[in-house]
């Protein structure tokens, strides 16, 4: 009598995963992929360079430089450890070398949210950023790499 129920629990449990469900999570996932394609990674850092108003190329070199850098849109995208460089939104200026990210302390009154961040090398210390002040750009991990690399095989 027991083994019965079970298996009744187990082919009603089975019943509910429809195929709908399966297939919004896979659109999900597929969604969320898209993301990770290069081009699309570099069309989207193409644009906020755009919006800049800089020459040519000015536009060109600093695109050179963040290649290997994803536009971070909000915080929930940062990785603690990971490597910024960022650009003041008003003096359109490209911080020369990557600085570590280290925590996001709260928005505060002024409306920033301040990014705790970390140089390194010879006087090397702690500083914060205001996000909506820069564009901030983030270091691909070697994991997202093995992630755009598979993308780009499987198109």
């Amino acid at each position: 009598m027991y083994a019965e129920s079970a298996d009744d629990e187990a082919e009603t449990a089975v019943s509910d995963l429809t195929d709908d469900d399966n297939t919004m999570a896979t659109e999900e996932i597929l969604d969320e992929l898209e993301h990770w394609r290069l081009d699309v990674i570099y069309d989207e850092t193409d644009a906020v360079l755009a919006t800049l108003g800089l020459s040519e190329d000015e536009e060109n070199a600093m695109f050179e430089k963040l290649k290997m850098y994803r536009y971070v849109r909000g915080i929930e995208e940062l990785k603690t450890g990971g490597h910024l460089r960022y650009i003041s939104r008003s003096d359109k200026w490209l911080v020369p070398r990557s600085t570590i990210f280290c925590r996001v302390n709260e928005k505060t009154a002024d409306g920033c949210t301040w990014l705790v961040c970390k140089n390194y090398g010879f006087g090397a210390r702690h500083f914060q950023i205001c996000m909506e002040k820069y564009l901030v750009f983030q270091k691909f991990t070697p994991d997202q790499l093995i992630l755009i690399n598979t993308m780009e095989l499987l198109e």
